[in-house]
């Protein structure tokens, strides 16, 4: 019967276990997430769990054949009541949650990144997205560096002067 078990790695080896594990035949998983990091902004794919590799073991001779593996320190164990270590054995449901997790996306702290603010300046043509002058468009008079302009709403008579958040406001 084979079972999913977590093999220890020393550290930031993971990927090297994986490329073992990889030419001995083994059924693996090696949770990832995505990320920017420094400037200029690289996407970067990092272990999700540091330090663990989920390996599937069919019999006893895995489980030997996987100690001899470089960089590893062994299961992930816990003590049974006659006092010796027995490795953890993962639910499969549990990893295959986590394998669909990954596969949809939820990892992926690239997605994250917000789009820039829009932030009109003094003169600009914007439309209102938002509140009473919704589909209006309207020319902006002043643009402090807050987050807020004032506006000469179109359309109306007579003129009306609106100071709104710039959250509100789109580039017409």
């Amino acid at each position: 019967m084979s079972r999913w078990y977590a093999l220890c790695t020393e550290p930031r080896q993971e990927r090297s276990v994986a490329v073992g594990l990889a030419e001995r035949g083994f059924t693996f998983f090696l949770p990832m997430e995505m990320e920017w990091r420094g400037k200029p902004k690289v996407r970067h794919m990092d272990p999700l769990l540091p330090g663990y590799v989920f390996v599937v073991v069919t019999c006893d001779n895995d489980i030997a054949d996987l100690h001899s593996l470089e960089h590893t320190q062994g299961f992930v164990r816990y003590m049974r009541d006659d006092g010796y270590l027995w490795p953890v054995a993962f639910p499969a449901a549990a990893i295959l949650g986590l394998q669909m997790d990954e596969r949809s996306g939820l990892f992926d702290r690239t997605r994250l990144i917000k789009a820039p603010k829009y932030q009109p300046r003094k003169g600009e043509r914007v439309q209102i997205k938002a509140g009473t002058y919704q589909g209006f468009f309207a020319r902006v008079l002043s643009a402090p560096s807050d987050a807020r302009r004032k506006l000469l709403i179109e359309g109306l008579t007579p003129d009306r002067r609106k100071t709104l958040d710039v959250a509100h406001l789109a580039a017409a």
